[in-house]
């Protein structure tokens, strides 16, 4: 559950700070996901393979837009359950 809410608050704030096109939140049997005991989320900010986001990620102003919001989901995250 906690996963669920901080996947939830990183990516309405990344795409609040970056501008992005919201993809939603996805749920995946992943290891690296399904065997850790802390809250975990695995995030995709765009792909190398489209050239729109080839092209976006390749400009460090969004880059910077895109963490701050990560940053910021992760202390909305904390702020409610830490």
């Amino acid at each position: 559950m906690k996963s669920a809410y901080a996947a939830k608050c990183i990516q309405e704030e990344m795409i609040n700070y970056s501008g992005s096109y919201n993809r939603g939140v996805k749920r995946a049997d992943f290891l690296v996901l399904r065997e850790i005991k802390a809250p975990s989320v695995l995030l995709e900010v765009g792909f190398l393979s489209n050239p729109s986001d080839a092209a976006l990620l390749k400009d460090s102003n969004y880059r910077t837009r895109v963490v701050n919001g990560i940053v910021q989901g992760i202390y909305r995250f904390y702020s409610i359950y830490y």
